[in-house]
């Protein structure tokens, strides 16, 4: 199948820590065979390492967890800190712009490895 006919589903990524890190150099680097595209990631300080992890494509970087309904993704994969979603407004604003959009909203609770 060739790369124009796939389809892919859309990642995006909220934190970049060691573990948000790797997602997003698999996606970027391995996304193709994956199945998988980078929607977006983002991070609450904007650093060099995020801005090269996109290859400069600024258009890929999430400056306002407010403005994530500005995105088209499949899936948002959240790896931040515990505390990223205690702000019940941000989680409203994401439940509606999940309602919006016909997608889901999974919070989890506690940590998921998965090792592959």
């Amino acid at each position: 199948m060739s790369s124009e006919s796939q389809s892919f589903k859309v990642i995006g990524i909220v934190g970049f820590g060691r573990l948000g890190q790797y997602l997003v150099n698999e996606i970027q680097t391995n996304g193709t065979k994956l199945g998988l595209k980078l929607g977006f990631v983002w991070n609450r300080t904007k650093t060099e390492a995020l801005y090269d992890s996109v290859g400069g494509d600024k258009g890929l970087i999430l400056d306002e967890l407010t403005h994530v309904d500005r995105y088209k993704v499949d899936l948002i994969v959240e790896i931040g800190s515990p505390s990223c979603l205690a702000d019940k407004e941000l989680e409203n604003k994401l439940i509606i712009a999940s309602n919006k959009s016909e997608s889901s909203l999974f919070i989890p609770t506690g940590a998921l490895w998965v090792l592959v």
